[in-house]
């Protein structure tokens, strides 16, 4: 044929050239290694809501959270300073935030759900080229009221670049 097509497949297959590279996704150990607390983040560096949506977005990859839609999770894009005071260094505070929180009853599995999707959320993070931290200290009335969640915040995660 005048395009060499023959040519080019028996290249293909047999000789293991290919056209197309597969794009190189990061291992489970990279991001473990990525996946660790920072208490320092870039604020020249803005998260951006489609990364937040991106992040939030696992809560539907998580097996045992798919049948309960008693935790929910919302993102917050501003400062929640006087709601976490003395958690992060003096201009180094995040300004992402997922809240997550429950809308339902007791749960016996909320603890260990909430668990799983708040570590999740972080390894997406790290794949996305951001740092997260739990925020462990923090006055959930004052989120609630700040953030606009009509629900009970029980995990507050931060979201930034971190400073290296």
């Amino acid at each position: 044929m005048a395009d060499n097509y023959l040519e080019r497949r028996y290249d293909e297959v047999c000789r293991g050239k290919s056209q197309a590279p597969v794009p190189h996704k990061p291992s489970l150990d990279r991001l473990l290694r990525g996946n660790v607390e920072c208490n320092r983040f870039d604020n020249a560096y803005s998260v951006h809501i489609l990364q937040m949506n991106a992040i939030l977005s696992v809560k539907e990859h998580i097996h045992c959270l798919r049948a309960s839609s008693a935790i929910v999770a919302s993102p917050y894009l501003g400062s929640l300073q006087e709601a976490i005071p003395s958690v992060f260094p003096d201009g180094y505070a995040p300004e992402a935030f997922a809240v997550v929180g429950s809308e339902g009853g007791a749960d016996p599995n909320l603890d260990m759900a909430l668990g799983a999707l708040a570590q999740t959320m972080l390894l997406k993070a790290v794949e996305l080229g951001l740092a997260g931290a739990v925020v462990l200290d923090f006055d959930a009335d004052k989120v609630a009221a700040k953030t606009g969640v009509d629900f009970k915040p029980l995990v507050l995660l931060a979201f930034g670049k971190p400073l290296v």
